[in-house]
């Protein structure tokens, strides 16, 4: 089987194929597509935006207003002031890249959701379809790319077979124009007639797997370590009513802890989940899954499919576009021995969690976050630049972890 991560809510998010070493007539071979949403306020989609404190969702603007005040500041001090200012804080860049997604030092930001660290409670500065403050709507922006991105997924070859989604609101609005493509397809090919929407689509019948959603709760955003609850999904029922094709029945493999995570705890349960998620493809004969979820969860699972850590969090290795398309290629040989990764385990073995993670391994990158298939071409990068924890919570998880994530 081959996995291929997708795109996340508010522009849409980022995604990703697996393929299997002896190409596209082999009996295993499965497709996993990754996709990040970014949820932001219709406002921030022209600006450059950054990811608050123990979120991947929440985007940053800056907040014109701030910037006037500090402008006019500026004016009231010696020349001598202002160029000592500049030096150390330069201005901020006029367009976002991978190259300035870490929260810069200069102005401030706007969210459009916000926490009071004291007492875990969240708001939102716009409303959520699902009365939720993390769980916001993409801007009409994302449901253009996630339009586009629907259009490049049916002309994957093998077509996609099983959906997967982080149940928040932004993931499952990302992944339904997709979704709904395949209904309209397996429908027309239930009557005899014939669709034509790219390459691969119309090898054979239609699967009716790949209607319908599958919520797993172990691609769910990545929330830091708390001494509160962080705000999880709506429930079943009530995304059922907003999302006809999602199923129900289905069983998550994992579940994030309501406290948030450690960038170690993340990978566990990453590994856990795609292990799973692996396994039971295998089981079904499925040859190319789809998956829609979150930047910090695509850039884990890079590393993870493929077992290459690097030395520090914040290498710019796998990347995390809104609507991205990544693709892996699971090896040659690889459907029992990719549970070891490359077949090898290093000499020194970091932590257990880390060897864990390349147990899920013997995948290869054929694309990394491509988004040449969208009409705005990349945008809004994003990458960890290290464990998100919030005070008083006494897990101090970069002091004790060596984990190469």
């Amino acid at each position: 089987m081959d996995i291929v991560p997708c795109f996340r809510g508010g522009f849409a998010l980022r995604a990703l194929i697996l393929l299997d070493e002896q190409g596209k007539h082999a009996n295993k071979h499965s497709i996993t597509t990754t996709i990040h949403t970014n949820p932001v306020p219709p406002a921030a989609a022209n600006g450059c935006v950054f990811e608050p404190h123990g979120s991947q969702s929440g985007c940053w603007q800056k907040n014109p207003e701030a910037q006037q005040v500090a402008a006019n500041k500026e004016k009231k001090t010696d020349a001598r002031a202002v160029n000592k200012e500049a030096t150390q804080h330069p201005p901020p860049p006029k367009h976002a890249s991978r190259d300035n997604i870490r929260r810069p030092p200069w102005g401030k930001f706007r969210s459009s959701w916000s926490v009071d660290h004291t007492t875990g409670v969240y708001s939102a500065s716009i409303p959520s379809p699902t009365g939720i403050a993390v769980d916001p709507a993409l801007t009409a922006h994302g449901v253009d790319q996630s339009r586009q991105l629907a259009q490049h997924l049916m002309t994957i070859d093998p077509p996609v077979e099983v959906v997967y989604s982080s149940p928040y609101y932004r993931c499952l609005q990302t992944i339904t124009p997709f979704v709904e493509l395949q209904q309209q397809r397996h429908a027309a090919h239930r009557h005899g007639e014939s669709t034509s929407t790219g390459s691969g689509s119309d090898s054979g019948p239609p699967s009716a797997a790949a209607t319908m959603i599958r919520p797993e709760h172990g691609i769910c955003e990545w929330f830091g370590s708390a001494p509160f609850e962080h705000p999880g999904p709506a429930s079943s029922s009530v995304l059922k009513s907003l999302f006809p094709a999602f199923d129900e029945s289905y069983v998550s493999a994992q579940y994030p802890p309501k406290r948030g995570e450690t960038l170690a705890q993340l990978q566990a349960r990453l590994t856990a989940t795609m292990q799973s998620i692996i396994d039971r493809c295998d089981a079904e004969d499925r040859r190319a899954v789809v998956l829609c979820t979150h930047a910090a969860v695509v850039i884990m699972l890079g590393r993870i499919l493929t077992g290459d850590f690097p030395e520090t969090v914040d290498t710019d290795d796998f990347h995390a576009f809104t609507c991205g398309l990544s693709v892996y290629r699971r090896k040659l040989g690889n459907r029992d021995q990719g549970r070891r990764g490359k077949g090898e385990l290093p000499d020194k073995e970091p932590n257990p969690s880390a060897a864990a993670a390349v147990a899920v391994g013997g995948w290869s990158c054929e694309a990394n976050s491509d988004c040449s298939f969208l009409a705005g071409g990349e945008e809004r990068g994003w990458k960890f630049v290290g464990d998100e924890e919030f005070p008083d919570t006494g897990s101090m998880s970069q002091a004790t972890s060596e984990s190469k994530l």
